[in-house]
């Protein structure tokens, strides 16, 4: 009956952060989904009560703002209250295992960070990056103020109006 199912129904089955849900709880537990390997398939778990989406929201949800993705604190940690929240996209990005993190200015960055902090593009910088083995920003904008590389090219991202 309408009663019980809206007893029992959190009808929030079509909305984003229900799919961020399933992603989540499928990236996690079921094997044939792209990215375990990357999840479940190396120990990350799922706080078992946030197997049922009404328990997940009921922690996450006052905090959740349209936009933001779940990111967890630590990245070897599970899925779970004390080690999730909501962050934007390019915060998340910058807590990856495979970041690449910089020194500039006497502070550990993330390479995406320090590219937008100089105003350089992400492959002048990896270039010098990759041929050096060196991860000291300040020797590496240097090199890239010194270097012939292309400054002012247009985006290889073709235009939509033609």
């Amino acid at each position: 009956c309408r009663v019980c199912i809206a007893k029992t129904w959190h009808q929030m089955t079509n909305t984003k952060v229900y799919r961020k849900w399933r992603g989540m709880v499928s990236r996690v537990t079921d094997p044939n989904t792209r990215g375990y390997k990357h999840y479940g398939g190396r120990g990350i778990t799922v706080d078992p009560d946030w197997l049922d989406f009404r328990n997940f929201w009921r922690d996450m949800g006052p905090t959740h703002t349209e936009g933001m993705t779940i990111e967890r604190i630590d990245v070897n940690g599970p899925y779970s209250k004390g080690n999730c929240c909501w962050v934007s996209n390019m915060t998340q990005q910058a807590n990856k295992r495979t970041t690449r993190h910089i020194q500039y200015n006497g502070q550990i960055v993330h390479l995406a960070e320090f590219c937008r902090l100089i105003g350089v593009s992400r492959g002048a910088i990896v270039d010098y990056l990759e041929r050096t083995g060196d991860r000291n920003g300040d020797r590496a904008l240097e090199m890239y103020l010194q270097s012939t590389y292309p400054r002012n090219r247009r985006s290889r991202k073709r235009s939509t109006t033609s």
